[in-house]
């Protein structure tokens, strides 16, 4: 019983840093398009024609989200994890030689498409892997793989910019790091604990396809997607995805030409100073996973509704100071943006989607939900080029505060009808 306790608890460490350190690399070849987009405004590329490009990426994302989320539940988590990975350097490669904006939207566009695997495919194995006890705590320390990995990214990827290098070169270094990273994890990486002879995890008893929530793969198309569709609790989830994924996407795109043209820094020093969004965004994710777990009794939407409520009066504040605003003020902003909105943002479609998806529907779950949230993040690429164009930011940070205020209202009326998330606060409360 020893033995098998320490081996369980070995393997777990394993998957969980190799996940870590995998979905980390998928943001060599996601953040570098938003590090360099200062370069290639100077090339003379317009920033409509940036927004238009980051977009369609975003539908690519958005319809992968879907696709292979279900895709990825017949299929299985690891195969599909390590292919993302290759794909997507190569389609990075790609773009690094690409010539006209026609290649290098198509580029583009195929990378999004395929880095959409990733994410289903990690929450797919961590579903197997850990309890529904343990998965909350779990998947906040997994969701720190794309909150630093952007930030270590975009860090990164300043200092070669800052030392002379060409936005060629920058999605060279990209493809190469992910390139490397592929292999590890392919020597690592396993799909359950029944691969390993260990005996297998309990899902949530709430989940929506009940027993059969247990089972490693669906029956059928129809089996894996009735229950999201008849589901009150899914519905509230996807709507608020919509909204948070809409926000968090547009300071993850234009944060560094933000900070560029209002606080008047150069392309590299806003970069590296972008940085400082997805990193207290990190922080944030530990508190909320913390808060929620200890405080809130696992309320995860209450801390949702609460959050985002601050974050209006944040957003509303960036608008109103505009251009007048210091660096250091637009720092602090940006920070308190994070704080509020990344921890609350990274519940969707993690530990809430193996909450509601189990094992048999997990990557079907997390697809489903980042695929809605996706319709919001569309209009953060072209629909806010379009608004800083006509509007200045400050018309950019009104809009994002009503979105904040609507998504309150929300997560206040799924804290108020949601059944999985009485029962999760139950097990939160048991097991403190």
């Amino acid at each position: 019983m020893g033995k098998n306790r320490l081996s369980r608890y070995t393997w777990q460490i394993v998957i969980v840093s190799t996940l870590f350190v995998g979905y980390t690399g998928y943001y060599f070849c996601r953040s570098n398009l938003a590090v360099v987009t200062p370069l290639l405004l100077q090339t003379g590329m317009s920033k409509e024609s940036v927004g238009t490009m980051a977009s369609l990426g975003l539908v690519a994302y958005m319809l992968g989200k879907v696709v292979f989320g279900t895709f990825t539940d017949f299929v299985g988590g690891r195969r599909m994890f390590l292919l993302g990975m290759g794909l997507s350097a190569l389609a990075t490669a790609a773009f690094g030689v690409g010539v006209g904006l026609t290649a290098l939207t198509a580029a583009w566009v195929v990378n999004r498409g395929v880095q959409s695997i990733g994410w289903g495919a990690l929450v797919k194995i961590a579903s197997h892997w850990f309890s529904y006890l343990q998965i909350g705590k779990v998947m906040a320390v997994l969701s720190l793989s794309f909150l630093f990995g952007d930030s270590i990214t975009r860090y990164g990827l300043g200092m070669l910019i800052e030392y002379g290098y060409g936005w060629r070169t920058v999605f060279f270094f990209s493809a190469a790091g992910l390139s490397v990273l592929t292999l590890i994890c392919g020597l690592l990486l396993r799909n359950s604990p029944e691969s390993v002879g260990l005996a297998g995890n309990e899902v949530h008893p709430d989940n929506l396809y009940g027993e059969a929530g247990a089972r490693k793969r669906p029956v059928g198309f129809g089996a894996l997607m009735a229950p999201f569709v008849k589901s009150l609790t899914f519905w509230l989830v996807a709507f608020l995805s919509f909204g948070l994924t809409l926000c968090r996407e547009t300071f993850n795109q234009w944060s560094a030409t933000y900070l560029s043209e209002m606080a008047h820094l150069s392309a590299a020093t806003a970069s590296k100073y972008s940085a400082v969004f997805p990193f207290i965004g990190g922080l944030s994710a530990l508190a909320a996973g913390f808060f929620s777990d200890f405080l809130f009794g696992g309320r995860r939407a209450k801390i949702i509704a609460f959050t985002q409520f601050l974050l209006f009066f944040v957003l509303m504040a960036q608008g109103y100071l505009g251009s007048q605003a210091s660096v250091g003020g637009a720092l602090t902003l940006m920070s308190l943006a994070a704080l509020l909105l990344i921890g609350p943002y990274t519940f969707l479609a993690g530990a809430i989607a193996i909450d509601l998806g189990a094992k048999i529907g997990s990557s079907t779950a997390a697809g489903l939900i980042d695929g809605a949230g996706y319709f919001g993040a569309i209009v953060s690429g072209w629909g806010v080029a379009k608004i800083a164009q006509y509007y200045r930011w400050d018309g950019v940070f009104y809009f994002l505060a009503f979105v904040a205020l609507l998504c309150s209202a929300i997560a206040y009326f799924f804290d108020r009808n949601s059944k999985t998330t009485d029962a999760t606060s139950k097990a939160a409360v048991e097991n403190t």
